[in-house]
């Protein structure tokens, strides 16, 4: 039995999640306000690459001060999560004046060069 390949539904990330909600939960903390803390938590773990033992040390804090991630994300790891989003518009902003730019410049170019094509023939 203990040859026995087990195929399993369930993910890593979604037993690890059980597990930590569960956790939690029989800690006594609120059952929505963990799953929400998690799911948060757990994509700036993988965009900011945060050690698990520091992102539950963020989650223990945002539980039991009743607050969002960010401050303990700030003071614990040096991250500033509301900054990075107040400025995400003027990244976005500037990405599309990029990618407009080499828009026009590449049909600028296209019609230049069919342009050259018609006076040489």
């Amino acid at each position: 039995m203990a040859d026995t390949d087990i195929n399993s539904d369930i993910s890593d990330e979604e037993t690890k999640k059980s597990t930590y909600i569960h956790i939690f939960t029989g800690m006594g903390y609120d059952r929505f306000k963990v799953e929400r803390i998690w799911n948060c938590l757990d994509k700036l773990m993988k965009q900011f690459d945060i050690p698990f033992e520091k992102a539950m040390g963020c989650m223990m804090y945002a539980l039991k001060y009743d607050c969002g991630i960010e401050i303990p994300l700030r003071n614990i790891c040096g991250i500033d999560v509301s900054g990075i989003e107040k400025s995400m518009p003027i990244y976005q902003r500037e990405a599309t004046k990029c990618l407009c730019g080499a828009l026009v410049s590449g049909l600028v170019y296209l019609l230049a060069d069919k342009l050259e094509k018609e006076l040489e023939k």
